[in-house]
């Protein structure tokens, strides 16, 4: 461990930001993330933005910042807002959800959802 001289004691020297200095990045922190970009890729699908922050529809306010957040849809203009958010609040979950965002809370839930619509198409 590195020390850090300070005014009067020695403090240990963070080698990582402390819990809560800024978002996580989602590729990193996110289970079976890079999967899930792989899985839109090859079925075609629009590309998220990343650490973006979502809006409530109706009155503007910043309801969280998403880890991947599809704002046209997985296919763009198609379908309703996605978001991928694995760590909200209950009162974030229902701003969401009365704004008619389609929420995941992990990229396996959303994976799974793409696999499903892609199923439906096929068959259809």
């Amino acid at each position: 461990m590195e020390l850090m001289p300070s005014a009067t004691t020695l403090i240990p020297k963070q080698s990582t930001p402390p819990v809560g200095s800024g978002n996580p990045d989602a590729e990193t922190d996110i289970p079976g993330f890079e999967d899930l970009l792989a899985t839109l890729e090859e079925a075609g699908l629009a590309k998220p933005e990343l650490d973006s922050e979502v809006s409530d529809p109706h009155t503007g306010a910043a309801v969280v910042v998403a880890a991947a957040y599809w704002p046209q849809g997985l296919q763009k203009e198609v379908g309703t807002p996605v978001v991928l958010a694995p760590d909200i609040t209950k009162e974030e979950q229902a701003a969401l959800e009365a704004g008619d965002y389609r929420l995941f809370h992990s990229a396996d839930s959303l994976r799974r959802f793409i696999d499903n619509l892609h199923m439906e198409q096929m068959a259809g």
